[in-house]
């Protein structure tokens, strides 16, 4: 049997936490509309 829980069923360490706290993400298509909503 093949288990492929694995992704779901362990948790992430606080230094894999940490990491993704202080990651920076840039998505032009998010920040495209987010621009778009934010204009008055």
């Amino acid at each position: 049997m093949i288990d492929l829980r694995s992704d779901t069923v362990t948790r992430p360490t606080e230094a894999m936490l940490e990491s993704m706290r202080e990651a920076t993400f840039i998505d032009r298509a998010v920040n495209a509309i987010e621009s778009f909503w934010k204009r008055d």
